[in-house]
């Protein structure tokens, strides 16, 4: 007489596949409080660096009118620091918060609203706007550079565990286009001088080359331990970049 085989008795040869709700949730916990606040304290950081450096900046004028020029652009950045902050932590939280619901922001909204590339095909581009888009294009361009691995494996979790089709590294709020287009959008209210505005983001690129490889780090252990591509594999090299 044949055995039955009940269903608690079968071994699943596969780990099941994270279902939409259990996805947002397993998402929720790899980009959580400590996902944003470490990004907050990193903007911070390079806001600082950027009001010392205009400090020193005074301090070695040739001028008097080049000492006045620095401490108006310190006087500045330090009246709009607190907004600039809750600018972006706020933009950080929304952009998490739609995508745990299954919604991306549009890429054309990345970084003033175009590539450089575009921009520079266009025949009426301000001459500021393009100094800091190619500024923010650099610094996405090497913190993809370093963490490609990372977000390749963040990037293919997430859009398991939420079914995601269209995601990629220009539309996933926590990969570094996103993420430097929040911390653009938070600075304009400031109308800080270009010159500003490009000392902070080269501030902000060594922040980030320091803080986003633990935190795609983090966020991919906490998404395999939720069953989340379990089997996905990369390894880290030295200096945080990646390698096979």
């Amino acid at each position: 007489m044949q055995e039955r085989v009940t269903q608690s008795e079968v071994i699943p040869l596969r780990p099941a596949l994270v279902h939409r709700s259990g996805g947002a949730a397993a998402t929720a916990r790899a980009l959580d409080t400590e996902y944003v606040k470490t990004l907050n304290a990193s903007l911070d950081a390079a806001l600082q660096a950027t009001d010392d450096y205009l400090f020193n900046l005074a301090d070695k004028a040739g001028s008097s009118s080049q000492q006045n020029s620095h401490f108006d652009s310190m006087r500045m950045l330090r009246l709009h620091r607190q907004s600039i902050n809750q600018l972006f932590s706020t933009r950080i939280q929304t952009g998490l918060e739609q995508l745990f619901v299954g919604r991306l922001p549009s890429t054309p909204g990345a970084i003033s609203g175009a590539r450089v590339e575009d921009r520079l095909e266009l025949s009426l581009v301000e001459h500021d706007a393009l100094e800091e888009d190619l500024a923010v294009s650099s610094l996405v361009d090497r913190c993809q550079q370093a963490f490609s691995r990372h977000l390749h494996a963040l990037t293919r979790r997430i859009a398991q565990a939420l079914g995601l089709e269209t995601i990629n590294d220009d539309n996933n709020p926590a990969a570094p286009r996103q993420l430097a287009n929040s911390a653009s959008h938070a600075l304009t209210p400031a109308e800080l001088p270009v010159d500003v505005r490009l000392i902070f983001f080269k501030h902000l690129e060594r922040q980030w080359l320091g803080a986003l490889g633990p935190l795609y780090d983090r966020a991919n252990r906490l998404l395999a331990e939720s069953g989340v591509l379990p089997e996905l594999r990369y390894q880290v090299g030295r200096g945080g970049a990646s390698a096979p």
